[in-house]
Formats: C-alpha cells, sequence, structure tokens
C-alpha cells in the first residue's frame, strides 16, 4: 500500500511538473470482500495518519465470538470510527440484509460500530438514484452508516454500482 500511495504521489507530481510532491489526502474504499484488504491497511500504524477517508460499500464482514461479532477483528474499524465520529476523518459504510449465517454480517458489523461511537440508528424510507430502498441511517461527527433492504446478491451488487453515493460523504466529494 505504501508503495502503491508513493509512486501515485510521485507520477502525479510529475505530471503536473512539480518537484516535490506531498501526499494529500489519501481514501481508501472497498466493496464486498475487499475488507480484507483495507484490514491489513488499517493494521499498519504508519498508514494511519494517511488516511483520511474510509467508504466501505456492503463490506464490513469478521467471524463470531460467542454469538457476536469478533472485537477483535473490528479494532481497527472501531478506532476509525470513533476518530470520524469526533470529525477528524470520515467514514462512510453501508449494508444490506444478507445474512451469511456462518460469520457476522455488514449488518452486524455496522451495528457493532455504531454502538462503539454511540450513534443513534434511526428509521428512514428513501429510495436513491439506484433504486436501493434504504431503510436505516446512523449518524455522528463524520461516521455515517446507511443500510438497505435486500438480502440477495443482486441487492449486494447495487451497493457496488451506487458507491459513489458514499463518496459524496467524503472529504474529497466537491462542496
Amino acid at each position: 500500500f505504501g508503495k502503491i500511495v508513493d509512486e501515485a504521489v510521485a507520477k502525479t507530481g510529475a505530471a503536473r511538473n512539480v518537484a516535490n510532491p506531498k501526499r494529500g489526502k489519501v481514501a481508501i474504499s472497498s466493496f464486498s470482500a475487499g475488507f480484507g484488504a483495507v484490514s491489513k491497511i488499517l493494521a499498519n500504524s504508519a498508514y494511519l495518519p494517511w488516511i483520511t477517508d474510509l467508504v466501505m460499500a456492503d463490506s464490513l464482514y469478521c467471524g463470531y465470538v460467542n454469538g457476536k461479532p469478533n472485537p477483535t477483528q473490528l479494532a481497527p474499524y472501531a478506532d476509525f470510527a470513533q476518530k470520524a465520529a469526533a470529525g477528524q476523518v470520515t467514514m462512510s459504510l453501508s449494508y444490506s440484509m444478507i445474512v451469511p449465517g456462518t460469520y457476522a454480517s455488514t449488518k452486524e458489523t455496522a451495528d457493532y460500530l455504531i454502538g462503539k461511537v454511540a450513534a443513534q440508528s434511526v428509521a428512514v424510507d428513501l429510495v436513491n438514484a439506484g433504486g436501493m430502498h434504504q431503510t436505516t441511517e446512523a449518524k455522528k461527527g463524520k461516521f455515517t452508516v446507511r443500510g438497505f433492504a435486500g438480502n440477495t446478491g443482486a441487492d449486494h451488487m447495487k451497493h457496488l454500482h451506487n458507491m459513489w453515493e458514499l463518496w459524496t460523504l467524503t472529504s474529497l466529494a466537491p462542496k
């Protein structure tokens, strides 16, 4: 990850004819099983100061411990969520109603994070531009969770196709 970011900074600087380019905002995102790579990035303390925004589209799963989401696996996300709730970074995520059964769903992990930052999930009844039916939303500071109806593979894929909506909540979005 560090090499990729350094290369992007160097190539962007060269393309813009900047002698000593500096790293600016770094946003990372994932869809579905992409959370695995994000977990590795968040686990590396050298990268944490770089990351300003985290976008996760139906993409945070973990194992169970005593029937509940594994707090050890979710610790890096909980730390980032707390920073977002305090307004230091931005974190936006969505979840579907898919129930994997053998591991914690994106709804269960989202509920865990909502609890960790003491946010309140409220019922909403909205349909976005991609036709997704949003049923809940939780916000605190720059931490946002949007819950959507749907428990099929097609519903899951809508989170990828509508990831742009989560990006509108980031610090990189045009204001």
